[in-house]
């Protein structure tokens, strides 16, 4: 589980193992007027886990001053051999081909964060 509002539709269950990955920006998925809530459910979450996964050093930091006992390093990363032999062999859209290289890309949340900082008004 990654989103802590996933708990109050846990509580209902029975389970044996609870896993929860903590989020680099909790305010990028709750927005300003939630941050509290969401960050207590979090607390909640890293506290009844069994195991917490993290991707980035701070939030490791982070859940062992909670002395989270079960902490797993999950690094971001990429099999970059993986895209450049598909790279090559693929042609390239027609859409980008006018772009120079070499070419970067980006997958993942693209949004401005500082419409979600804390005191600032969220759209």
């Amino acid at each position: 589980m990654n989103v802590p509002w996933w708990r109050q539709f846990l509580r209902r269950g029975d389970f044996d193992i609870l896993c929860y990955d903590l989020i680099d920006d909790p305010i990028v998925f709750c927005g300003a007027t939630q941050y509290d809530e969401f960050l207590q459910w979090e607390a909640e979450l890293v506290a009844e886990s069994q195991i917490v996964t993290y991707s980035a050093d701070a939030l490791g930091a982070k859940a062992a001053r909670n002395r989270h006992a079960r902490l797993v390093h999950l690094p971001n990363g990429v099999d970059s051999a993986w895209f450049r032999n598909r790279a090559a062999v693929l042609p390239v859209p027609e859409d980008i081909s006018r772009i120079p290289s070499p070419r970067a890309g980006s997958l993942g949340l693209d949004i401005p964060l500082d419409r979600h900082r804390p005191g600032r008004a969220s759209n």
